[in-house]
């Protein structure tokens, strides 16, 4: 850490303690705390009283986050000033020009506000958490803006040459000095590992350190891909040979470094991970992303992108109030322990994203078994199940959950079954407090194992019967693990409420041909059936399956159809449910909203959302039953209207009202009112496996809710299940299955 830093800080721990009145306490910003006039500018009105602010506290001892929190940069680019007015801002064309601006660093400087001043987060940054902050205050303005651009790229070495900032300078070079200077950033001098150190390299300087070796072949090698293996089994070979004493050894690799050091020098940098890890966490508190194979910063990049587009009006999110109550993290560790947990888990579906399936991922998995077999069970969970399980998915032991989960089925995919077994069985079903709404899956992943793959039939019948007899355990997952119980055992002993639940699943079923093609896409490995029509002029159409089948419904009656899926249902639902769904002015549902850009609560995917408003859900249904069909379409359009364009449940450009209330009419309110109910008492259970069209004649008001199968394929057992609903509550529905009449190969090259 520069010493110059390390004179002007004091413990920012203790401002935070004491920061009721900051506006009288005079506190010190470094010198270089402004960015250059020449590179950048301050915008506003807030600018100015901080220009002045910096005027006056220039001589106390130590920054005010408070008063850096309020400064307001942005810079100029070829003499174009952005700022929170710009047209920019409003032209979709152009939506990367907020990294082009200020709008990381303002955002990045608003997570840190929002973060540290929260009595339930701010508990859970120590003195050296805090000191990180401060140093980063204490960087040049410029410097501050390059770290964060660097901070939400991906972890890895960056060349020099592809640091390219103009906006920030045109000359980074000093800049990237003060962050090295500052432990912020690595440099070539932070090398130690030489496959990492050869893959930094461009092909030429690779080249150059495998002609270096004296004794190495470099025949035929011409790319990196091919130079890098031989290179590193040349040094393998020669460590074998050098075996007289450690150091001779090592000294092969260490001087192989000290020349890659000496071509990458001043050239290479990448984020100290483990000094921004605060920000990490921070980061963490401040949104929760959802989980993807997307690293955390990429993650930090598009959270920002959408909190820009939110506060310049360009996106608008329901009107709610955050109402976190629950402290989630009781101690730093927990946080800890959190991020750890959920980095662990990003690795893994990168993985498996890209099919990196061997040693690296084994370890990863065996990681992640241990970290929740050693800290998690009989420690954590004891204090995650008194949590509200919509909440346990931001906790380590959630995180750990989902790692497993994963790694079953990589095991599977590796046809270690006997290990997939285990997970499942000893681990994933041996716990009740996370991921509850996985349960079904998980059985009938275990179920399917023991039968089908390790033929041990017993076992499988046993996991059935527990799986039956668990209350998590619903819908398409039960209705197969069912199915697989009467494959395995013709008669199922004692279980009339089976019987009556799936053994009277009936609608009608159609077929209809079609001429077919069966196209080649792409490198000629995938394969799609497309069919033709002709015209009474002989003109050949050709049509996806579903537009085959509406085409067919048109001719037999109906005058419009779509093919929709869940879309219509959903947006029925929410237009009808939207100030249930968005309440937060009550206890009874505390912790539904803890961020500012949540498109819908925290609880919507669990049993809680029902059973903390089953008061306000059970009246509007009944309300709703009775309700004349003009009065639920002025609903669902109020209702639009109100909340047009709103980040939400709803794809508003993919929908249409006059639709939507077309569609509804033909239903009814009583068979929409069913359908609503279906959906809000378990949305996490039953939000897909809709029929894919819906078919109505507009003059009839005759609508038929139409599941497709092209040839070879068959109904999940959750749309059988929307089917067989559907049609026990008197709306009109069909499997529709389109047969080959004729195939034709055709090519899409």
């Amino acid at each position: 850490m520069n010493s110059s830093v390390k004179r002007k800080q004091k413990s920012i721990l203790d401002y935070f303690n004491k920061s009721g009145n900051n506006a009288n306490k005079a506190v010190k910003r470094c010198e270089d705390s402004t960015p250059n006039g020449n590179q950048s500018v301050i915008i506003a009105e807030k600018a100015f009283k901080c220009v002045d602010v910096l005027r006056d506290v220039s001589n106390e001892e130590f920054i005010d986050l408070n008063q850096f929190l309020e400064i307001d940069f942005t810079v100029e680019d070829k003499d174009k000033q952005m700022d929170t007015d710009s047209d920019q801002l409003n032209d979709d064309s152009n939506e990367d020009s907020y990294m082009k601006g200020s709008y990381v660093y303002h955002n990045f400087r608003q997570m840190i506000d929002f973060v540290l001043n929260d009595k339930q987060y701010s508990q859970l940054f120590d003195a050296n958490d805090m000191n990180v902050v401060q140093v980063f205050t204490c960087l040049s303005g410029l410097a501050q803006m390059l770290l964060m651009r660097l901070f939400i790229r991906k972890k890895h070495w960056i060349r020099k040459n592809v640091i390219k900032y103009p906006e920030i300078a045109e000359n980074l070079q000093p800049i990237l000095k003060e962050l090295v200077d500052n432990q912020f950033l690595f440099n070539e001098t932070q090398l130690t590992d030489l496959k990492e150190s050869l893959d930094i390299l461009d092909t030429i300087e690779v080249k150059k350190i495998g002609r270096s070796l004296n004794g190495m072949n470099m025949n035929g090698l011409n790319t990196k891909k091919n130079i890098i293996p031989a290179i590193l089994k040349y040094i393998n070979t020669c460590q074998s040979v050098i075996k007289t004493s450690d150091k001779q050894s090592d000294s092969v690799t260490q001087k192989l470094l000290k020349s890659i050091r000496s071509v990458l020098k001043d050239k290479c940098f990448k984020v100290n991970e483990k000094l921004c890890e605060p920000f990490e966490r921070m980061f963490l508190l401040f949104c929760q992303p959802d989980i993807n194979e997307d690293d955390l910063n990429t993650h930090l990049g598009h959270e920002f992108f959408k909190q820009m587009k939110a506060e310049s009006g360009r996106e608008v999110y329901p009107k709610f109030v955050i109402n976190g109550e629950e402290s989630i993290y009781k101690t730093r560790d927990q946080l800890i322990l959190y991020s750890e947990a959920f980095k662990l888990e990003i690795e893994i579906l990168s993985a498996i994203e890209k099919r990196n399936l061997g040693e690296d991922m084994v370890d990863l998995m065996d990681r992640a078994e241990h970290m929740y077999m050693t800290t998690i069970k009989d420690k954590c969970d004891e204090y995650d199940i008194l949590l509200p399980s919509f909440l346990r998915r931001y906790t380590a032991g959630q995180s750990y959950i989902r790692c497993l989960s994963h790694s079953f089925s990589v095991y599977e995919q590796k046809k270690n079954y006997s290990k997939a077994v285990y997970i499942l069985k000893e681990i994933l079903l041996n716990q009740s407090i996370y991921c509850s709404d996985m349960r079904g899956y998980w059985f009938e992943r275990l179920a399917l194992d023991l039968d089908k793959h390790l033929k041990d039939t017993t076992s499988s019948l046993v996991v059935i019967e527990k799986a039956l007899s668990d209350s998590f355990v619903r819908t398409g997952h039960r209705l197969a693990l069912y199915k697989r119980q009467r494959k395995i055992q013709k008669s199922v002993k004692n279980n009339g409420l089976i019987d009556v639940e799936y053994e009277n699943i009936k609608f009608n079923e159609t077929t209809i041909f079609a001429e077919s093609f069966k196209c080649l896409v792409n490198d000629k490995t995938e394969r799609k059936n497309f069919f033709k029509t002709t015209d009474s002029n002989g003109d050949v159409t050709v049509m996806s399956v579903e537009d085959i089948v509406i085409k067919h419904y048109k001719s037999n009656g109906f005058t419009d159809g779509i093919h929709t899926e869940s879309r219509v249902y959903h947006t029925i639902l929410v237009l009808l449910f939207w100030d249930i769904i968005y309440m937060c002015d009550t206890s009874d549902v505390s912790d539904a909203f803890r961020f500012q850009y949540q498109r819908f609560p925290l609880d919507f995917n669990c049993d809680q959302f029902f059973i903390r408003r089953k008061t306000q859900i059970t009246s509007l249904l009944n309300t709703l039953k009775n309700l004349t069909q003009m009065e639920m379409n002025n609903i669902l359009e109020n209702s639009w209207n109100s909340n047009f364009g709103t980040i939400s449940l709803i794809n508003w450009e993919k929908s249409d009202i006059n639709q939507i209330k077309e569609i509804a009419t033909c239903f009814g309110s009583s068979i929409i009112t069913d359908i609503c109910e279906r959906l809000i008492k378990d949305y996490r259970h039953t939000r897909s496996g809709f029929p894919d069209l819906l078919v109505w004649n507009t003059t009839t008001k005759h609508i038929k809710a139409v599941e497709v199968k092209g040839p070879n394929d068959k109904p999940s057992n959750k749309q059988l299940l929307w089917l067989s609903y559907l049609q026990s509550i008197g709306a009109d529905v069909e499997l529709c299955h389109v047969k080959v009449k004729k195939s034709l190969h055709l090519s899409t090259d």
